[in-house]
């Protein structure tokens, strides 16, 4: 019942939902593409998780006011 935090804008929601199936925490579909782009409404199983999707440059801020336990995936700028 863990929350993670994730950009919301296209490319950076995209890779993180990718970053998050490739380590178990969801699973997207076989057929997900990054270059059509994937958000939260294609996660097939969240593995209990709440997945938040927030402005890209509050992800840091979001996560440090948040509850302990949550994750956050944050890109790079």
């Amino acid at each position: 019942g863990a929350t993670i935090i994730i950009p919301a804008d296209d490319s950076n929601e995209t890779r993180a939902l990718f970053l998050l199936a490739q380590v178990g925490l969801i699973k997207l579909p076989e057929n997900a593409d990054a270059e059509k782009g994937v958000t939260t409404l294609d996660i097939t199983d969240n593995g209990g998780y709440k997945i938040v999707p927030v402005q890209a440059d509050t992800v840091a801020a979001q996560l440090k006011n948040s509850n302990a336990g949550t994750i956050a995936v944050i890109n790079g700028n």
